[in-house]
């Protein structure tokens, strides 16, 4: 379970967890990566493997290229780090909304209450506090 002891009724929405922005800044990561990695590493292996210097015949000993199987491997495990961080992406994302959502309710839970406490007083100035607490209250549901 996440800690939220941190939020209080007097917390600023502002502060709640955004899981779009962080989505974005961890889509722009990986975009960073892919666009430096698949161009200019990726690719020249690979044209390399199927087009000669890193083709089966390439340093052949015995009917076996380890230069051919070691580009293969780079290939395979770029590959793999690929798929490691797809899954990475999808899990953070989905925490990121876990979390959102456990931040919200315990910013929802806090200003319930702490509009019951002030009911309960019942005073003049009261009125404009409650007033504000549920403005809030309604902006925070919206998150």
């Amino acid at each position: 379970m996440s800690k939220v002891d941190w939020i209080t009724w007097k917390t600023n929405p502002e502060e709640i967890i955004k899981p779009n922005s962080l989505e974005d800044k961890i889509t722009d990561e990986y975009n960073n990566y892919s666009s430096y990695m698949y161009p200019n590493i990726y690719e020249n292996i690979r044209n390399e493997v199927l087009n000669g210097g890193l083709d089966k015949q390439s340093l052949n000993i015995l009917g076996e290229s380890p230069a051919n199987e070691m580009a293969i491997n780079i290939l395979n495990n770029i590959d793999e780090i690929k798929s490691i961080i797809e899954n990475l992406k999808t899990q953070i994302n989905e925490e990121l909304d876990e979390q959102k959502g456990i931040e919200k309710t315990q910013l929802i839970n806090d200003l319930e209450d702490k509009i019951l406490e002030e009911k309960a007083v019942s005073t003049s100035e009261n009125f404009s506090i409650i007033n504000k607490l549920k403005e809030r209250l309604e902006q925070v549901k919206t998150l």
